[in-house]
């Protein structure tokens, strides 16, 4: 029994090793894997919460690329391409201008700055001796020259009730066509200065006006988009409205058989006056046309438009020749009596001239401004000028260029 107890309490005698150890316990099973959440942990914040990289910066926005203007469309010449406009007063010429051989600088030989206010409109009489010109003060002046080329004021013609855009004398000289905001056109006696005749019809600004050679009817156009035509006692003899926007100039033929004009529509159109119908649309430019003009012979029309060039298209639309030169828009342009000389000016504060295969041939510089007119004399030996600097500047052009027109 004792051998029992002792068993019991003390092991048996034959186990002489330590008791076995226990098995191990399994393991337990793996805790779950928690999703990652934006919540700090309340106990380790920093081992439990995955440093996140800052997130990066948000990429510039792109840059807007402005809607080129048509202006800005306009091929140049490679050499001037990269070349600012220039704007600035004084003008300064192009680099390359000195490699041009056939081009000559002048400077105006008489310049008039009597008027007080922007001037818009001038204009050479036939027989050489009166000039006009017209603008914000709502006046025209009527200047003679003298033999030394001197202007000397003749008298102000004084009715229209707001701006004037535009005059243009008759072909014998005794007559002026006038048109302006005031909605009107009129007729004056250039000898006394008394207005003659005042048409009304147009429903908003007349921006052009001339005679035709015979003086028997005038042409005028307006921002209410129509081109007229009125008979000298004022009666409305034509009336065409296919232009889209503002027409900004008119003129007739030399033969009077037809008309031209153009405007903000990037038109020219050619109007037959027999028929009472349009003829053609021609649309080269890329921009507003400013001015348009038939050629002495008929057979051609030349414009300038926003978009820096002058053109030449035959009558029925084929584009012959652009020019290149001004470095904004070209605002006038003409012929010489003689078709064989043109002239042009423009934003660019310069005044060109040109011959008609596309040379240029001189630059007038002077205007502190835009020049908004220009024109030959009748012998086309002076060109005549005006613009935003209050001044009308004649120049004389064969001086320098030894050309006889």
């Amino acid at each position: 029994m004792w051998n029992a107890v002792k068993g019991l309490f003390f092991g048996s005698e034959n186990s002489s090793a330590p008791p076995a150890a226990p098995p191990p316990a399994a393991p337990p099973p793996p805790a779950p894997v928690a999703k990652e959440s934006k919540s700090k942990s309340k106990h380790h914040p920093k081992q439990h919460q995955k440093q996140q990289p800052p997130p990066p910066p948000p990429p510039p926005p792109a840059a807007v690329t402005p809607k080129p203007k048509p202006s800005d469309l306009i091929e140049l010449k490679p050499e001037v391409r990269s070349k600012p406009l220039l704007k600035a007063i004084p003008y300064v010429l192009p680099d390359d201008f000195a490699d041009n051989c056939s081009a000559a600088m002048a400077l105006p030989t008489v310049t008039i700055d009597a008027h007080q206010s922007l001037l818009l409109g001038c204009s050479f009489s036939k027989c050489g001796k009166l000039i006009a010109s017209c603008g914000f003060d709502r006046t025209i002046w009527i200047w003679e020259l003298e033999n030394n080329n001197i202007p000397v004021l003749l008298r102000k013609l004084q009715g229209h009730s707001n701006v004037v855009e535009c005059c243009s004398f008759s072909n014998d000289s005794s007559l002026l066509v006038s048109g302006g905001r005031d909605n009107t056109v009129r007729i004056w006696n250039v000898r006394t200065g008394q207005q003659k005749l005042l048409i009304t019809g147009h429903t908003d600004f007349v921006l052009d006006c001339a005679f035709s050679r015979d003086d028997s009817r005038v042409i005028s156009c307006s921002e209410d988009r129509t081109v007229r035509v009125w008979d000298v006692n004022g009666n409305q003899i034509e009336n065409f409205k296919k232009h889209s926007k503002a027409v900004l100039s008119c003129g007739f033929s030399s033969d009077g058989t037809k008309a031209v004009s153009c405007g903000k529509d990037k038109t020219i159109r050619i109007w037959d006056l027999i028929n009472s119908q349009q003829l053609t649309v021609i649309g080269g430019h890329r921009g507003t046309v400013w001015n348009c003009e038939i050629s002495p012979d008929g057979l051609s029309v030349l414009s300038c438009s926003e978009d820096r060039t002058v053109q030449i298209h035959d009558i029925t639309g084929v584009p012959l020749i652009t020019m290149f030169g001004h470095y904004d828009g070209v605002r006038d342009c003409g012929f010489s009596p003689g078709g064989t000389r043109i002239v042009s000016c423009g934003t660019d504060g310069t005044v060109r001239v040109w011959d008609t295969t596309g040379n240029q041939l001189a630059v007038m510089i002077g205007h502190e401004g835009m020049v908004n007119r220009c024109c030959f004399g009748p012998n086309a030996r002076r060109v005549l000028s005006c613009g935003d600097d209050k001044t009308l500047r004649l120049w004389r052009v064969d001086s320098f260029l030894g050309i006889t027109y």
